[in-house]
């Protein structure tokens, strides 16, 4: 398993995260490693990069 340090994280985003954790009843860094892995597995229909 590898580890992260993410700097400069915006206070907000923190805090939306701090808040799916507690909705689903998980700790923030389970809620961060769960959105990641979205990322690399995103969901049937989800677009990513920018729109345009």
């Amino acid at each position: 398993m590898s580890t992260i340090t993410i700097r400069k994280l915006d206070e907000r985003v923190k805090q939306l995260l701090r808040e799916r954790a507690a909705a689903r009843g998980v700790s923030m860094e389970q809620e961060v490693r769960d959105s990641l892995r979205e990322v690399k597995s995103p969901k049937p229909g989800l677009r990513m990069g920018r729109g345009g």
